[in-house]
């Protein structure tokens, strides 16, 4: 019995048990293993023997992604790091998959049928390994006892082994293949490569191909800068000559007989696109992967289509809000939409939302141009009619409408391009117009939507969780996040959401292009209000326009709390009863202290989990503040512009609901008021929300165990 080194402070660790073999000439067919001389067990076939394995290497190089973990659906940088693989000089790819998406699966299941992968089930093992120890040395034993496995089964059958993970690529900087690189390094056994961390959420130079535009996940060709300090040296993946090595850990090789190189970055490095906050220390530009970009594009093209037309379509996700410049203006664009309602004129517009520095659009100085194809084919251009919303807060950008003429009539549009040029053959940015005839529903297929504000270093969990879950209750049967960033354990939740098709999640980039503000009076460098939340907010309209009946737009430590009804659905009938045809709803703010506590309502399952328990805070202000935060239910098809606490129209019709009716309830921050009164209309759902919390802890943090240190919620 060999013990392995890394045993990452566990009591477990990877052991090899060897035994001799009896057979002599003759091969062995199968081992068991017992713990006595007369036990038997499951019978291991023996790998490797002299019969089975090849006189030379099939292959080149081998890679061996030691764990698919979680059902995040990113089916894209999947697809795209496979095909980086196979033009790097893969011929084989050994995967252990713990857990994807259907999605992702159905991929893995094409390349499997091509024999360029080969899906290990790794399940089984990570469960054995999870029922007795913490869920991340569970993570990391099954993942080196994956690259064990790896290494072996490999040894004889490829030339170089490559340890990576999905959303690692070796890269070689003036090579173009890894058997270049691998020559030009003259000899070596075990090559150590370290890693870059190029953010997922930073993408300046816009790479669109129209056929990855339903795909789900992150395209690799948008993320091109890494961010100064996040290089991990530390981290380190590595190729090696199978046959020279005995042992390996996740990061290094613990038993060589061979030379070890250390690959200078300026010949190679990991290129590891993946979600981590952006601190903004300095971007750094590497477009070294866009070398690949003409054969990537046509062999990720491939596969999807082979996808396609073996197993259909992928299921239809959301064209997402992008912040794209136009060209040297100071405007960068989010989305389009068709907008035909006879509230705004007679004559459709396409209506593209962008944020624009307000000097250079408010009397119309700058002039854009849109180019629209019909379905016809032919192009018309047209310029563009700004509209600046009020609403900015005095901050140098705001967010505008480009209104667009439809030059198409009754054709559909095919393209739309924005430019700062009028000749249509000018290139300008491509944008999908979304609400078109074609693709809108004809009667909404959702009663409630809930628009939530701009998600920023959200760490709240538990408020999140009960927040998400009293939507739920309330009627909610959609509920839209544009985030910027938050915490491992409220992304936990949100790929849960994601993935039972309660939440829409956009990743909001905002920060990547302007110094936005979190707070609501500009301070000097802050460029937009508040993560450009009035942006996000408009674009949920636009984007449920004609999917949902109505429109709920709150924050997340914010429910609007029926007074005497037990749903969104039975409040708002009873409120179009007496105020027909009113279609905003505006309900009163009033504040619950999370700092003012009632008897203590103590739910074991939540005691590690971070963040605030709005059952323990029923006490709210008697008192009004100067100004009322109120927040808003719209009938979405009677509103053109919206704001953070009202619709911006003067013409529309809307009520302030009375208290007794319905309230915002809003549990957040230190009292202000110097007197409060107990208001339990919350605890009248506890029941429920308490079993529907339990449910989804069970599915997002289960095995998983919280522990407090420094004030932070870590888990291990």
């Amino acid at each position: 019995m060999e013990p392995h080194e890394d045993t990452f402070s566990s009591g477990y660790g990877v052991v090899d048990l060897l035994c001799e073999d009896p057979c002599g000439a003759g091969p062995p067919m199968r081992v068991t293993l017992s713990s006595d001389t007369n036990g038997m067990s499951s019978a291991l076939h023996v790998l490797n023997t002299n019969e089975k394995r090849p006189p030379r290497p099939q292959w080149n190089f081998t890679v061996c992604v030691a764990e698919i973990l979680g059902n995040e659906n990113n089916v894209l940088q999947l697809v795209q790091t496979l095909e980086m693989y196979r033009l790097l000089g893969a011929a084989k790819i050994i995967l252990y998959n713990v857990d994807c998406s259907d999605e992702v699966g159905d991929v893995l299941e094409l390349y499997a049928a091509q024999g360029f992968v080969e899906v290990m089930d790794w399940a089984k093992v990570f469960d054995s390994i999870a029922s007795f120890t913490d869920k991340a040395r569970t993570r990391y034993l099954a993942k080196t006892l994956a690259q064990h496995d790896c290494l072996y089964r490999s040894m004889f059958f490829s030339t170089y082994v490559v340890f990576n993970d999905l959303e690692d690529i070796i890269l070689p900087y003036r090579n173009h293949t890894w058997a270049d690189m691998i020559a030009s390094l003259n000899k070596g056994d075990v090559f150590l490569f370290k890693s870059h961390v190029f953010p997922n959420s930073e993408f300046r130079d816009r790479f669109h191909v129209e056929e990855w535009a339903a795909i789900p996940g992150v395209s690799l060709l948008h993320h091109i800068y890494w961010e100064e300090g996040l290089a991990d040296g530390d981290d380190l993946k590595m190729m090696v000559n199978p046959r020279t090595v005995t042992r390996t850990s996740t990061r290094s090789i613990l038993n060589l007989k061979g030379q070890v190189v250390e690959v200078p970055g300026e010949l190679a490095l990991v290129h590891r696109c993946q979600r981590v906050p952006l601190n903004r220390r300095g971007l750094v530009s590497q477009p070294r992967i866009l070398n690949f970009s003409a054969s990537l594009v046509r062999s990720v093209n491939a596969t999807l289509k082979r996808r396609c037309e073996e197993r259909g379509p992928l299921p239809h996700v959301q064209d997402p809000p992008e912040f794209r410049r136009v060209e040297d203006i100071r405007a960068y664009v989010i989305s389009a939409y068709f907008d035909d309602r006879p509230l705004v004129g007679s004559t459709p517009v396409l209506r593209i939302l962008a944020v624009v520095n307000r000097s250079d659009f408010e009397s119309q100085q700058l002039t854009l141009h849109c180019h629209v194809e019909c379905e016809s084919q032919a192009w018309l251009s047209s310029e563009v009619h700004v509209e600046v919303h009020q609403d900015h807060f005095q901050f140098p950008y705001g967010l505008a409408d480009l209104l667009c003429k439809n030059p198409c009539g009754m054709l559909s549009v095919s393209n739309l391009r924005i430019s700062k040029h009028p000749d249509v053959g000018s290139p300008g940015i491509a944008l999908k117009l979304l609400n078109t005839r074609e693709s809108r529903p004809p009667k909404p297929v959702r009663q409630f939507t809930v628009c939530l504000s701009t998600m920023f270093r959200y760490n709240n969990v538990l408020q999140f969780l009960q927040s998400m879950e009293m939507y739920r209750l309330l009627g909610a049967e959609n509920v839209f996040i544009y985030k910027t960033s938050c915490s491992d354990e409220v992304q936990g939740l949100l790929d849960f959401y994601s993935r039972e098709g309660f939440a829409v999640v956009f990743n909001w980039t905002v920060d990547s292009y302007l110094n936005e503000s979190a707070s609501w009076q500009p301070r000097p460098g802050e460029e937009l209000h508040y993560h450009g939340q009035t942006a996000a907010l408009n674009d949920c309209l636009y984007r449920n326009m004609y999917a949902s009946e109505y429109v709920v737009f709150i924050d997340s430590d914010e429910i609007i709390m029926p007074s005497r009804h037990g749903t969104w659905a039975e409040m708002i009938d009873f409120l179009s009863l007496i105020h027909h045809p009113w279609t905003v709803f505006s309900f009163q703010n009033h504040l619950f202290p999370s700092n003012r506590h009632s008897q203590p309502f103590e739910v074991e399952e939540w005691d590690d989990l971070l963040g605030v328990n709005i059952l323990n805070h029923v006490y709210r202000e008697k008192e009004q503040q100067t100004f009322d935060p109120k927040k808003i239910i719209v009938t979405p098809q009677a509103c053109v512009k919206v704001s953070v606490h009202a619709v911006i129209e003067p013409w529309i019709q809307g009520i302030v609901v009375d208290t007794e009716v319905g309230f915002l309830h809003h549990c957040r921050g230190s009292h202000l008021a110097p007197s409060h009164h107990k208001d339990g209309r919350l605890l009248h759902y506890k029941d429920e929300l308490i079993e529907n919390i339990r449910r989804v802890l069970g599915d997002v943090f289960k095995g998983r165990k919280l522990e407090w240190e420094g004030g932070i919620c870590k888990h291990f």
